[in-house]
């Protein structure tokens, strides 16, 4: 990978991006990297991630970096911090990026999943420039009035819905002389037959295909 020096801050070894593509990803990481003095470089390789990784952030003069390496031979991940990479994009703040990037690593869209993974590594690294770094302690509050109300609109609508349904049905129902008009030749006629049937289905739940660990600086897995 080269130097920030050479302000080359993406690296493909695998020929899966486009040259606009690596142009438009470069400058966003180029811009991170100025405006908040750290490192901030991303590569997809064919090696093993985690490994390269480590590699990777010794490469570096400054001790300011966040590297984020992804093996597309082996789909897998991995990320690097150091200094205030460390402080300001904790293993908290990599895991929070990864699940917000992962559907698109599972569909193989790296070029989506980086452009993701910049926007997301600023919103932390602008957050971290004020004093305040998102991590364990300080986590991300996610908004969810949108989501409640929009929840409770459907709910409505949906309990409206059944409610006119069964109501055109009892307007349509016409009154027979005989109960015996109501039974089905399917149905229990005898009162001494007893029919009951509980029936329990278990499901297993799926396993997701994406894995990770951390130790505080520094986060793998796959996808």
């Amino acid at each position: 990978m080269a130097t920030q020096e050479e302000e080359t801050y993406i690296l493909d070894e695998t020929g899966t991006l486009k040259e606009n593509e690596i142009s438009e990803l470069n400058k966003t990481l180029k811009e991170i990297s100025s405006k908040y003095k750290i490192g901030t470089f991303v590569a997809l390789i064919d090696k093993e991630a985690k490994i390269t990784a480590k590699g990777y952030i010794k490469e570096f003069e400054t001790k300011d970096n966040i590297v984020f390496v992804i093996s597309k031979k082996d789909r897998k991940w991995a990320i690097e911090a150091s200094g205030k990479g460390k402080t300001n994009f904790d293993s908290y703040c990599q895991e929070y990026t990864i699940e917000k990037i992962k559907s698109y690593l599972s569909k193989s869209d790296y070029f989506e999943a980086i452009k993701e993974y910049n926007k997301n590594v600023e919103k932390f690294l602008e957050k971290g420039s004020k004093g305040e770094p998102y991590s364990q302690k300080n986590k991300i509050k996610e908004n969810n009035l949108l989501w409640i109300a929009g929840s409770l609109v459907a709910g409505f609508l949906i309990a409206y819905g059944i409610g006119a349904y069964y109501k055109s049905q009892l307007n349509n129902v016409h009154n027979e002389t005989s109960a015996n008009n109501y039974i089905l030749d399917s149905e229990i006629t005898n009162k001494d037959d007893v029919f009951i049937r509980n029936e329990i289905t278990k499901t297993a739940r799926p396993k997701s295909s994406s894995s990770s660990s951390s130790d505080g600086d520094s986060s793998d897995g796959s996808f």
